[in-house]
């Protein structure tokens, strides 16, 4: 009854004492397990007659894997294909969806802003009632920009940083700050 599986996995002997014994045996007359730890699907699994049949998909899943199976160039460009059509029937089955939405469902400006709002303070259980009486539920939102405002603000505040990781602190000495890259004001010895 103390029997476990790990006890299996680790004795050579015990698995195969257990591989040979009829599945018959691994219960009483009334139909009580004896081994009560390892369970009717380990019983089932002993005997060579059920195993091919019994077994979940993933232990079967696990030994397809281990076959080695050849790629071909016509396997390739058959799945290939089959993903270039899926893409395709997506993109007809998603315009069909749309144009079955008429105006009013298309362009719910509140509902997305309602959501965006519920995702910034998702931590904080009924957010409303904490915000002060007056203020404009929209300032909370981050401000919509497009793609090109958003690939220029990169840019500019990536060029920004990099005049304060130079390590020659051209920048600082060009536009005269009091702010020397050692730490200390102009004119004063670094600290040591």
């Amino acid at each position: 009854d103390t029997l476990s599986l790990g006890d299996v996995q680790r004795n050579s002997q015990l698995r195969s004492d257990l591989a040979s014994m009829p599945l018959s045996a691994y219960f009483d007359d009334r139909g009580v397990p004896h081994f009560r730890r390892l369970g009717l699907s380990f019983a089932a699994r002993q005997n060579p007659t059920v195993r091919p049949a019994f077994g979940t998909w993933v232990d079967r899943q696990a030994e397809a894997a281990t076959i080695h199976k050849r790629q071909s160039a016509k396997s390739y460009f058959l799945a290939t294909e089959a993903l270039e059509k899926d893409e395709v029937y997506g993109k007809v089955r998603q315009k069909a969806f749309l144009e079955t939405l008429d105006a009013s469902q298309k362009h719910r400006v509140e509902d997305v802003k309602r959501r965006q709002l519920e995702v910034l303070f998702s931590e904080i259980r009924g957010f409303e009632k904490h915000l002060p009486p007056g203020l404009c539920e929209d300032d909370l939102l981050p401000c919509e920009v497009t793609k090109e405002e958003e690939r220029q603000n990169r840019a500019h505040f990536e060029k920004t940083n990099s005049y304060l990781i130079d390590r020659l602190w051209r920048f600082g000495a060009k536009s005269q700050w009091m702010l020397r890259r050692g730490g200390g004001v102009s004119g004063e010895a670094p600290p040591r």
